[in-house]
């Protein structure tokens, strides 16, 4: 694992909580600087190999240091296969990263498993089947606030509460 440093306005923007995104403070470089993003499945498959449980358990050694922090799991597949299954395979695939990921300690508050994107949004664009198209995609989504203890998104009209624990 890549080391994990936190710069010290980073700090500084945390302990100001609710703000953070309306400031237009970036913390998806902090992440992606840290560990991989993306774990990739084999055909037709939600079942997590070696390799995407050692990329997770990165990912959540980084998470649970930052508990002021919630992030999207994002599943994708290629595009083999009618568009209602692709996107019901997706989400099967960011559940169970979303549960692995619980499983090692990380607070189910700091996790939302995105409606899967399916097939819309392959990194390769190609109708056969596709490795790199079949992953889900961990991001950092905002943070939560210790007041209403609730996911605040960033956007430009202002932070909404998201209540959703999946």
């Amino acid at each position: 694992m890549r080391n994990i440093v936190l710069p010290l306005i980073f700090l500084l923007t945390l302990a100001s909580c609710g703000g953070v995104q309306r400031e237009g403070v970036d913390l998806e470089p902090l992440f992606q600087q840290n560990v991989e993003n993306t774990i990739l499945f084999e055909f037709d498959k939600s079942f997590l190999d070696a390799e995407a449980r050692s990329t997770l358990d990165q990912q959540a050694a980084f998470i649970v240091q930052y508990p002021t922090i919630w992030f999207r799991v994002e599943g994708h597949a290629d595009r083999v296969g009618s568009i209602e299954y692709n996107r019901a395979l997706g989400l099967r695939r960011a559940n169970a990263a979303l549960d692995y990921l619980v499983s090692r300690g990380v607070d189910p508050l700091q996790l939302e498993a995105l409606v899967s994107f399916g097939e819309e949004r392959p990194v390769v664009d190609t109708q056969s089947r596709e490795r790199r198209n079949r992953r889900v995609v961990t991001s950092v989504g905002g943070i939560i606030d210790p007041v209403c203890n609730c996911r605040k998104r960033p956007n430009i009209e202002g932070n909404q509460p998201a209540t959703r624990r999946r």
